[in-house]
């Protein structure tokens, strides 16, 4: 009888950890912490969309790994759709980036009304270069405030400097204050070789 019970015992409690190994009282995401919603690789590619942002975040954000360019010299953009049409417009976005240099060097670019945001200085295609970075597209459900991006970043230049940058932007011209639904990624000249684009959102 007592070796009984004590298999019985065992058994009881073997259940619930059991179920908490497998993570069986694991919740959703917690307001104000980072999901995962989908990657996205390129091969080849002319774009990489995340066409339609989910509703119910505050934020975005795109960690972009190893992206190289087919066009060695070309520059990463980005972009944003409204109401599922993805702007181009020529004075649609603001943007600034600057860059440290190996060559002990700063440099400043912007523009105050371009067709896309810049978001990364002019890298190269060769093995090894390309570029890696994080944007955060900041509350673009928003119809008050104008969608605006943060950007964090590393590249190989095609001049075979290396930089550390930052950027940023925010939505101008005929976006104006409407609220994004997607957001979009390419290169100046040619196609995206290769890398990823990983996409997070932020809860309210």
């Amino acid at each position: 009888m007592k070796i009984r019970m004590k298999k019985q015992t065992a058994f009881a409690l073997l259940i619930p950890l059991t179920f908490i190994c497998m993570g069986a009282y694991q919740v959703g995401p917690s307001p104000g912490s980072w999901a995962l919603i989908e990657t996205q690789t390129a091969s080849g590619s002319a774009t990489r969309d995340f066409a339609a942002l989910p509703e119910g975040y505050r934020d975005f954000m795109v960690v972009i790994s190893d992206v190289v360019p087919a066009t060695d010299g070309a520059v990463l953009w980005a972009r944003v759709s409204v109401a599922a049409a993805f702007k181009s417009g020529a004075s649609d976005y603001g943007w600034a980036l600057t860059q440290v240099l190996t060559s002990s060097a700063e440099t400043n670019d912007g523009d105050v009304a371009d067709s896309e945001w810049q978001i990364s200085p002019a890298v190269g295609s060769a093995a090894g270069e390309g570029i890696t970075a994080v944007l955060i597209l900041f509350d673009p459900e928003s119809t008050a405030n104008r969608a605006k991006i943060m950007v964090d970043g590393i590249a190989e230049r095609s001049d075979g400097i290396f930089s550390r940058y930052m950027a940023g932007g925010r939505a101008v011209g005929t976006i104006g204050v409407s609220a994004v639904d997607g957001i979009q990624f390419l290169f100046s000249s040619g196609n995206i070789a290769s890398g990823t684009f990983t996409l997070y959102g932020r809860m309210n």
